[in-house]
């Protein structure tokens, strides 16, 4: 059984506004649990053709992962906020124990653009 002990807030999308735009609902207390929470930098290209200057730009990269009891309720886009990053749900997945019934729920996320 999981016992969550970190805490997080989550934003669910809610409705489009007047120019298609997604509009987030109020901000929602949760607990989970980590398992990866990574912030890195990586080098990316500037160009396609690849200058002789190798020009290159910082890309902030996220890679988390976190889990949930099986109550939770999650949406692929929703805005997770957790220790100061702000990530987009990504993956969810549901988790089995032994006897067949919901343990958690594996929920993989990015970053939020």
């Amino acid at each position: 059984m999981l016992n969550p002990t970190v805490s997080c807030t989550i934003e669910r999308l809610s409705k489009t506004d007047l120019y298609g735009k997604e509009k987030l609902a109020d901000p929602v207390a949760l607990m989970c649990a980590v398992v990866r929470l990574s912030n890195a930098s990586e080098k990316t290209s500037v160009r396609a053709d690849s200058s002789a200057s190798r020009g290159t730009a910082s890309e902030i990269t996220r890679d988390c992962r976190l889990l949930f009891l099986p109550s939770t309720s999650m949406k692929f886009g929703d805005k997770l906020n957790i220790a100061g990053m702000e990530l987009k749900v990504a993956e969810i997945q549901t988790r089995f124990d032994m006897r067949g019934k919901p343990d958690h729920l594996q929920v993989d996320l990015n970053a939020w653009a």
